[in-house]
């Protein structure tokens, strides 16, 4: 987007305040370069090694989510980024 700012503490030009490239993007982090994919290959894991490491992990991920989805409410997890839906 094409969007400035000017703050009190920061300004920003045009294509620097907003980089992302669609506003119903909204990351809580921003990371200039790192490219986005729906669905990463497997020849492009080698580029993000968490890819083996989540596939590797998977029965653990998966026995865990059963868990909390069972007890929600005794899980001790949370729905994260609340802020950007409950008003």
């Amino acid at each position: 987007t094409n969007m400035a700012w000017e703050g009190n503490q920061r300004t920003y030009a045009a294509g620097d305040a907003v980089p992302w490239a669609n506003f119903q993007q909204t990351p809580q982090i921003w990371v200039r370069g790192l490219r986005n994919q729906a669905i990463w290959p497997r020849e492009t894991w080698k580029d993000l090694p968490i890819c083996s490491l989540l596939e590797a992990n998977f029965p653990i991920i998966r026995e865990e989510t059963r868990r909390a989805l069972q007890h929600e409410a005794s899980s001790g997890f949370e729905e994260a980024y609340r802020f950007l839906y409950d008003r």
